[in-house]
């Protein structure tokens, strides 16, 4: 039995159970007590249990030390002077060394606080399987594309007199997107605008708003009925200001990734984004869109993705890149107003998409 408890060592060391080790420190102090009479089986144990714990397990220690410091007169009454007294000096240096080390071990270490999990629950987030959601899903404005009544068709506009970054930004969306054309206002309202594109057949309209020669917001009105969106634009990188860019996107339907959207807002936000591309995704372009929402920032990336070899894929990215934070979400065409806005941005651990 001895030498099994010595061959365990190596579990111990590879599980660290702490079921398992205090077991073996009830048997442990069982057999000091059946040692009365017996030095060597004694001394044995005490062998073993050293072998075992070998400082892997200092609470375990701490107990047996202490259990042999206060009960030293009985464990040790059938041994010599010289054993008992080394037996003694022993445990005690371990159990004040216990003591003294314990002052100087580092408190457990804490999870870090971020913003992400510090977030405050929002009761609006969308279970997928909710009975209420599915209905939503299917009576909302989007309800046509995703029934595949209806395809898409996007025209692509600017505020008056753009300047020629925002008119790049225009054109390379207009890659991006299919079925998008670009076309300028040249000072036409916006109202005369709508009945014109719905007279058409688009599906979107995509307003590029300037501020002093860059682009700085995007309204999104899906047609006929709605919803229109504001956000502003920030971080817009064109594609020949990305490094390692790779050559110009062809004209395959790309992939669409949706990541992140997980409140009843930002689950309509994400069906307003889903519904400017095609259905079916051509996958012999490998080219993918990715839409990915965090802490209410939209970043949009463009990219190819590159079979290496069997097992190895790699992505370049195509451009252009940019940055959208939503302002405002409203029913029907932007032809009506918005009396009262609420307040969003009330706490910085409040997030609504």
């Amino acid at each position: 039995m001895d030498w099994f408890i010595l061959a365990m060592h190596g579990l111990f060391d590879l599980s660290h159970s702490v079921h398992t080790m205090d077991l073996f420190t009830t048997w442990i102090k069982n057999r000091i007590s059946f040692a009365q009479n017996n030095s060597i089986t004694l001394i044995k144990t005490i062998l073993i249990f050293l072998a075992v714990c070998h400082f892997n397990c200092p609470p375990q220690l701490h107990q047996i030390c202490s259990y042999f410091v206060a009960n030293e007169r009985v464990c040790c009454k059938s041994l010599s002077e010289n054993c008992r007294s080394l037996l003694i000096w022993l445990f005690c240096f371990l159990y004040w060394c216990f003591n003294i080390f314990s002052l100087f071990q580092a408190p457990p270490k804490e999870v870090p606080k971020t913003i992400e999990n510090q977030r405050i629950y929002d009761e609006t987030t969308v279970n997928p399987e909710d009975e209420e959601v599915a209905f939503d899903e299917g009576t909302d404005e989007f309800s046509a594309y995703f029934s595949r009544l209806t395809n898409p068709k996007v025209l692509i506009t600017t505020s008056d007199r753009p300047r020629g970054r925002t008119v790049r930004f225009c054109e390379q969306l207009a890659t991006v997107i299919p079925h998008a054309h670009v076309y300028y206002r040249r000072g036409l309202a916006l109202k005369r605008v709508i009945p014109q594109c719905v007279s058409r057949g688009f599906t979107y309209v995509m307003v590029i708003n300037e501020d002093r020669k860059v682009p700085n917001g995007l309204v999104l009105c899906h047609l006929p009925d709605g919803p229109t969106a504001h956000f502003k634009v920030s971080n817009v990188r064109l594609r020949k200001e990305m490094k390692r860019r790779g050559k110009e996107p062809t004209e395959h339907i790309p992939e669409v990734i949706l990541n992140n959207f997980s409140t009843r807002l930002g689950h309509s936000i994400g069906r307003l984004f889903a519904a400017l591309f095609p259905h079916d995704p051509q996958f012999v372009g490998r080219q993918v869109a990715t839409f990915h929402n965090q802490r209410d920032f939209i970043f949009f990336r463009f990219h190819r993705y590159i079979f290496k070899n069997e097992k190895k894929v790699g992505i370049q990215e195509l451009g252009p890149r940019f940055t959208l934070k939503l302002r405002s979400l409203q029913k029907g065409t932007f032809d009506c107003m918005v009396p009262v806005r609420h307040e969003m941005d009330s706490s910085r651990r409040k997030f609504h998409l």
